[in-house]
């Protein structure tokens, strides 16, 4: 499984690292590549993209520097990863499987 580039330019701090609007550009374009290479490879993608751009009107879900998400942004990450990683690992979300027997 990959996992998108988050937009960091949506946060109070992304705007430190340059013309927002160009790093925002690149970020969708290298997200464009990575999901086009994962599809090549038969690697499921998941697109966070649009999670981390949330950030831009709601602060909550970014850490009090002002740059990294918080945890409240993870949690919205991991409801749209669980169920894909537990597809490809064959259980249901939510499932406990303990792969140690």
């Amino acid at each position: 499984m990959t996992v998108s580039i988050r937009d960091y330019t949506a946060t109070p701090r992304g705007l430190d690292f340059g013309n927002p609007a160009q790093q925002s550009r690149e970020i969708v374009d290298s997200n464009r590549i990575m999901a086009g290479l994962s599809a090549e490879r038969g690697v499921r993608h998941v697109d966070i993209l649009d999670l981390s751009l949330r950030a831009a009107a709601d602060r909550f879900l970014v850490v009090t520097e002002g740059l990294h998400p918080g945890g409240a942004q993870y949690a919205l990450w991991v409801e749209r990863l669980a169920p894909v990683g537990a597809s490809l690992l064959g259980e249901r979300p939510g499932e406990v499987n303990d792969r140690r027997a």
